[in-house]
């Protein structure tokens, strides 16, 4: 990242300030030149807004006012970051229970945006965040971008989500915008073996150099070009939404030649790290996240010690989040000495991981689209899991809130009817639904032997 921006870069932003009312092309350089500060430039930035973070946590958002009462914690006598770990961890679960004690009493409603998780835990929360900070959160993601090499307006196909979050990027705001940055979007929810056929088609035509798409995605195109010979061109792709395995990595780069760049990041939190080119873990944002590894009672666990992801936003006072929990598990590495790209490494070990549901009409559904749809019912729905076990039947497992009700199953099994076809779909009401082995939830399972799958995972 020699450059700041490239020419192109600075002529969107210089257009785009108009929209966002405000100086897109100052503020996208001064971002840019904070992933090259050194390390003590870095850490007194982080500091001092951090600190404002934390004084106007205790003095305007009641949960963190009693707890910081409670354990004795002085947001003024914050002198580093380790200081940080008297602090408990905020869980998911205290943040669903605690939502409104959570909120600043400071900041107005129309101040910020609400954001709810795709509900891959399980369990969908909502957050708040900052209505100011929308265009820094953006500039921060495209910077991460560009830091893998793909500087905005380089031509990229997105196979997105639809129709649950279709109004992401089909308002006449977005559209534009993806004009600019030039990315087109496809669904990924229908892909029949028809609509497989013209997204190889647009493979093939070497117009893209990058895809951003769910790595099951990308698992099915893999079958797809060895079931069938051909040739889809994918540079480079940025999987998304699931943990990659090494496995896939080399499936991938056999199938497609593509170089892969891994991201990581939360709807509560957008990106969070990505992938450089030298392919030495995820580059952390460490400029609008702090990141600690702990374990589930928030103690520090020494560099290289795989453990909780534990996380503070930095510039968020509408809901701050304070050594927030998301429930994956990764090792932490400090930036390397001499490094172009001087900023912790983040590795993933435990993520998310979520099968594909194959439709007895030859559809690949990927299982990114059920937490999509749950997110439609969180009140109703404490947790979920959707379980495949023959070509033709669903079990939906939920365990039901107290709005749970026939007409909300039923509008259930008709949203779910509309993408899976002619498949039996059962609802089983449970009180609890197990994770696996590893320790993760998993919001789908497809049981079906690999000779039915018609895509090969992982």
């Amino acid at each position: 990242m020699t450059d700041l921006l490239t020419p192109r870069e600075a002529a969107i932003y210089g257009g785009l300030a108009p929209v966002f009312r405000r100086n897109l092309l100052r503020e996208a350089r001064e971002i840019r030149k904070r992933a090259l500060w050194s390390a003590d430039e870095m850490e007194a930035f982080r500091l001092k807004r951090f600190r404002g973070v934390l004084e106007h946590a205790q003095e305007t958002v009641p949960y963190y006012r009693d707890l910081f009462a409670r354990i004795g914690f002085d947001a003024r006598a914050l002198r580093s970051f380790a200081d940080l770990e008297q602090v408990p961890p905020l869980t998911r679960e205290v943040l669903r229970e605690q939502f409104e004690a959570l909120r600043s009493t400071a900041v107005r409603d129309d101040q910020v945006l609400r954001r709810s998780t795709g509900g891959t835990s399980g369990k969908p929360v909502t957050v708040l965040l900052d209505r100011d900070g929308d265009a820094e959160r953006m500039l921060v993601n495209h910077r991460m971008y560009a830091m893998m090499g793909r500087p905005l307006g380089t031509p990229t196909l997105m196979v997105a989500g639809s129709p649950i979050d279709a109004a992401a990027w089909t308002t006449l705001r977005d559209r534009v915008k993806n004009r600019l940055f030039g990315i087109d979007v496809v669904s990924s929810f229908n892909l029949t073996p028809e609509t497989l056929d013209d997204l190889a088609a647009r493979l093939s035509s070497g117009r893209y150099r990058w895809v951003i798409a769910y790595a099951s995605v990308f698992d099915i195109l893999a079958s797809y070009a060895e079931r069938t010979g051909v040739k889809l061109t994918m540079p480079r792709i940025i999987p998304s939404a699931e943990l990659v395995s090494t496995t896939q990595r080399a499936r991938w780069r056999e199938a497609f030649g593509a170089e892969v760049f891994e991201i990581y990041g939360s709807r509560e939190m957008t990106s969070i790290a990505g992938e450089t080119p030298d392919h030495d873990g995820l580059a952390v944002e460490s400029d609008v996240y702090h990141v600690e590894i702990t374990d589930e009672a928030g103690r520090l666990l020494p560099a290289g010690t795989p453990g909780l992801i534990t996380i503070s936003t930095l510039g968020e006072r509408g809901m701050p989040l304070l050594r927030y929990q998301l429930g994956d598990v990764g090792v932490l590495t400090p930036p390397r000495p001499g490094s172009p790209v001087p900023l912790p490494r983040l590795s993933i070990t435990h993520g998310r991981v979520l099968d594909v549901i194959c439709c007895p009409d030859g559809k690949l559904l990927p299982g990114e689209f059920f937490p999509h749809l749950m997110k439609e019912v969180e009140e109703s729905v404490e947790r979920f899991q959707i379980v495949q076990t023959a070509i033709d039947r669903l079990i939906v497992r939920i365990v039901p809130k107290p709005l749970w009700s026939a007409e909300r199953e039923a509008w259930l099994h008709e949203r779910i009817r509309e993408q899976v076809g002619a498949m039996t779909i059962d609802f089983e009401l449970v009180e609890t639904i197990e994770t696996a082995a590893s320790g993760k939830y998993r919001p789908t399972i497809c049981l079906l032997p690999e000779s039915e799958k018609r895509f090969r995972a992982r």
